[in-house]
């Protein structure tokens, strides 16, 4: 049963950053939060790749890709991306942002066609920014929000749910809290090159890969 089904509230807290997949996982809650210096937004798809066939040609390397249709290999960083490629690749890609921008629709029905428009080219936001189009509901710290919480829960009190990265040190302002914040990993985003042999579609927002 849904936490909507059994009417309890649940409020998301953004601290340094609340972009792309992490706004998508907010959009489940009832009222969203920004801290002042949050950046927000990205609400876009992301599939970066390279070409190395060249410098594969360069030092010696060749492709020995075999495959059972001729898209299989569609991204592949061992070949050039052909035109029919790209157009099939981001039409996943268009179909994604549509979907997540539906959500946005329904989860945030207070923002304007212009503010959607706006929003659909994937830029960040500052939190004054989001909260004036409407995509967080209020501006505030996170000991305020667990307060509020607490007295929204009733007798029952409130809950903290802590999402962090595989590996990523737990100790933070969550520690500080009364209550025990239960802990979920987050699928682990490094988006180093060579990382990942192959494609990824990513609800993400990293400008710079290091």
């Amino acid at each position: 049963m849904s936490l909507a089904a059994q009417h309890i509230p649940v409020t998301a807290q953004f601290l340094d950053m609340g972009t792309s997949g992490a706004y998508y996982v907010a959009l489940a809650a009832d009222e969203i939060v920004a801290s002042p210096t949050t950046v927000t937004g990205s609400v876009g798809v992301v599939m970066y790749g390279v070409n190395l066939s060249g410098l594969m040609d360069k030092i010696g390397i060749k492709n020995q890709t075999i495959k059972a249709g001729a898209r299989k290999d569609m991204g592949s960083p061992l070949r050039p991306m052909t035109a029919e490629d790209q157009v099939i690749l981001q039409e996943v890609l268009d179909s994604m942002q549509q979907r997540f921008l539906g959500l946005v629709r329904e989860r945030r029905p207070g923002l304007s066609p212009d503010a959607v428009h706006t929003i659909s080219d994937g830029r960040i936001l500052t939190a004054d920014q989001a909260l004036q189009m409407g995509l967080v509901d209020r501006i505030g710290y996170l000991q305020d929000t667990l307060q509020r919480a607490g007295a929204a829960g009733g007798a029952g009190g409130s809950r903290v749910i802590m999402y962090r990265r595989p590996q990523e040190f737990a100790e933070n302002i969550y520690s500080a809290v009364p209550s025990t914040p239960s802990q979920l990993n987050l699928i682990n985003l490094d988006l180093g090159f060579g990382s990942h042999a192959s494609p990824q579609f990513m609800y993400v927002w990293r400008p710079t890969l290091e």
